[in-house]
């Protein structure tokens, strides 16, 4: 008689795509576990403004039409006529290790949009605990007080990758963050919580007028400068040493009254 054995075959490996939801009418793209974006950036068409995720799996989602947004593979189309409260987009981490990167075009909440006046971009891999990537090779710009949130364990911004704001405030978060980007705002706080590494000379404020202040809570290191429009006001402060690896070029504080705080 013959002998019959038992196989079990793999199952065939299932890519679970992005889910598009909306949060208080930020759109919210929520990666799945071990998914990747390498080359998310926006275009806008009158008040249309299409969301790009070149590289991830095929999106997904319940949102109806008449809601202003409609979903496809690798793009989120927002018609701010309809979605008239839009406030912003927001990409978050799955519980893998992700990789996201800004590409060359960026981001741009400013054009054509005739919806709210505040606009925002946060990008936040931090939740799921892997050795997530964020990495900012083009510009991101939001609309009025938009604030932007950068969030990742290991976080790159490049000498392309200015933030612009009007009036928003600008957090930079990571266990390793390397930065050669300006940061462009008004009145808004800019904050850079962790060791911060220049990979290039940054400016940050407007070059004419004060900022809302400017915070690193850790050290800073790295062979060029720092630019800003600080003042006593709204003062620059450091929260850990200064070149203490690596020398920084002397920077050009360029308010007259400046206020520098560092704990050595």
């Amino acid at each position: 008689m013959q002998s019959r054995r038992l196989e079990l075959l793999g199952l065939e490996e299932r890519i679970t795509p992005a889910t598009i939801t909306l949060s208080t009418n930020t759109v919210v793209l929520t990666l799945a576990a071990t998914e990747n974006i390498t080359d998310l950036n926006t275009s806008t068409n009158g008040a249309v403004i299409t969301v790009n995720t070149v590289g991830s799996a095929n999106n997904t989602t319940a949102l109806a039409s008449a809601t202003g947004v409609t979903v496809t593979n690798n793009t989120v189309v927002i018609d701010t006529a309809v979605l008239t409260g839009f406030t912003g987009i927001s990409v978050v981490g799955g519980s893998g290790v992700n990789a996201v990167t800004v590409g060359a075009t960026g981001i741009d909440l400013t054009a054509g949009s005739t919806s709210a006046t505040a606009q925002g971009v946060s990008l936040d891999l931090t939740t799921g605990g892997g050795a997530d990537t964020l990495t900012v090779s083009g510009a991101i710009k939001t609309k009025g007080a938009g604030a932007v949130v950068l969030s990742s364990p290991t976080l790159s911004v490049g000498a392309a990758g200015d933030i612009t704001t009007s009036t928003g405030s600008v957090g930079i978060t990571g266990t390793a963050i390397s930065t050669a980007g300006d940061v462009i705002t008004t009145t808004g706080l800019t904050t850079y919580t962790g060791p911060v590494t220049l990979t290039g000379n940054i400016a940050i404020g407007n070059g004419s007028t004060t900022t809302g202040g400017v915070n690193f809570t850790s050290t800073v290191n790295g062979a060029f400068g720092i630019t800003t429009t600080a003042s006593s006001t709204a003062p620059i402060t450091f929260g850990g040493i200064v070149g203490g690896q690596t020398p920084v070029v002397p920077w050009l504080l360029q308010a007259q009254a400046v206020l520098v705080l560092a704990v050595l």
